[in-house]
């Protein structure tokens, strides 16, 4: 009788701690549920965002870079100030990203708006990437995206160019190359050399023209990367840059032209920031008329992009000129703030494109954070040989040779404005 009366006990105990258990477990559940209706669309649990100052071109070009290179999804812009918009917090709080990267020293992006993303994603690990400098902060982050990556194309600018910078980011984001680093006044700097002797660099882009980025600067960073031979991108303004850059990079199967008010430089690093997160996307400018210029519309034929993605209100990019772009895609949509290119870009492509770029690799993550120095120095130089540079960027469309010869009214003839257009060649010989 005292058995089967112990036997009841324990088993009413059992019972209350399988209830007990149970509705732990229910609570738990209860509490892991969202607290939105529906979570952001596109993003995952590893979602990382990289962030930069809209008043920042340089570190928005790097932040772009880091998105190329596979280090982040998408861009985030805060304010001139540093701050974040309303908009802004509004996404983060939906994406609830894994990691953010801050580009950019303090003065740019203050401790106080790294404090407010801790407290917008909890569980977030927030770090910063800076250098002294912006081109001390494009070697931080390019030394974390060409570690380990073989063959690797390293693109350079004069960091203080704006023009050149905006090219720069673009020229990486259609898949032109792995990293962007910065020329400084005074030539190449110390960090900037130390990337280039440390990285496995096998060809060697510099942006501008010789005003900009001479051509002894040029021929520096050669020797860093232990090359014997570089090229170089330019035209006669940014328009004809952009339209090369874009020209030279890009595949056969274009995501998307993102259309950007070249005067703009805003507007121009969102459109390089969204263009590196959506792969297989171009970067082409507009001056501000109903029309865009002759070469971007050349480009465009060329290019024959899946869709067009305008970046910026009608103040920049009117409606006349938007609508004019349904003559080279199905698809056009407008973005009209930085807050509104991070969604998209964290959406992804709506192709089926594959990546353009030499190779798959994709760099690990930049490990710990506020790094202010590239990695030391003692990784085996290049012994890497630069690559064949005539192969044509398509299988199925013949390069234009590029050509730029002044004519006798003063202004300048260039090949590339003829892209995508029908042209008669006429032979002529004097016998």
């Amino acid at each position: 009788m005292v058995r089967t009366q112990r036997q009841g006990a324990t088993a009413r105990t059992l019972s209350c701690v399988l209830r007990a258990v149970a509705a732990a477990l229910l609570l738990g559940v209860l509490a892991a549920q969202p607290s939105s209706a529906q979570p952001f669309v596109g993003s995952t649990p590893q979602t990382v965002l990289a962030l930069a100052s809209a008043g920042s071109l340089a570190d928005v070009g790097v932040a772009g870079g880091l998105v190329a290179s596979g280090g982040a999804d998408a861009v985030v812009l805060t304010e001139p100030d540093g701050t974040l918009s309303a908009a802004a917090e509004s996404m983060i709080r939906e994406v609830s990203p894994e990691r953010m990267v801050i580009v950019g020293g303090t003065a740019v992006v203050p401790d106080a708006t790294q404090a407010r993303l801790r407290a917008l994603a909890p569980r977030a690990t927030v770090s910063r990437r800076r250098g002294t400098d912006r081109s001390a902060t494009a070697a931080v982050v390019a030394a974390a995206a060409l570690a380990g990556r073989p063959n690797a194309t390293v693109v350079m600018a004069n960091g203080w160019s704006l023009a050149d910078v905006g090219v720069a980011a673009s020229f990486v984001a259609a898949g032109g190359g792995h990293a962007v680093l910065y020329f400084g006044a005074d030539g190449l700097s110390n960090a900037t050399a130390a990337v280039l002797r440390t990285s496995s660099v096998a060809e060697l882009v510099g942006i501008g023209g010789t005003a900009a980025l001479p051509e002894e600067h040029l021929r520096a960073a050669q020797r860093a990367a232990g090359l014997t031979a570089s090229r170089r991108l330019s035209g006669a303004d940014r328009f004809r840059t952009a339209t090369r850059a874009a020209r030279d990079a890009a595949g056969s199967c274009l995501e998307a032209a993102v259309i950007a008010d070249g005067w703009s430089d805003t507007d121009v690093g969102v459109a390089a920031a969204l263009a590196a997160a959506l792969g297989n996307s171009a970067v082409l400018y507009t001056d501000g008329d109903d029309s865009a210029p002759t070469t971007t519309v050349a480009a465009l034929r060329y290019l024959k992009p899946n869709r067009v993605l305008a970046v910026g209100t009608t103040s920049s990019i009117s409606a006349t000129l938007f609508e004019s772009f349904d003559a080279y895609s199905d698809t056009t949509a407008r973005m009209t703030d930085a807050v509104a290119a991070a969604r998209t870009a964290i959406r992804g492509p709506t192709s089926d494109c594959q990546t353009t770029s030499a190779d798959s690799y994709i760099p690990p993550f930049i490990g710990s954070p506020n790094t202010t120095t590239p990695p030391n120095t003692t990784t085996p130089p290049n012994t890497t040989t630069p690559p064949d540079t005539t192969t044509s960027p398509t299988q199925n469309q013949p390069r234009v040779q590029p050509l730029a010869v002044p004519q006798l009214d003063g202004t300048t003839f260039e090949t590339a404005a003829l892209v995508g257009s029908d042209v008669l060649l006429w032979f002529w010989a004097p016998w």
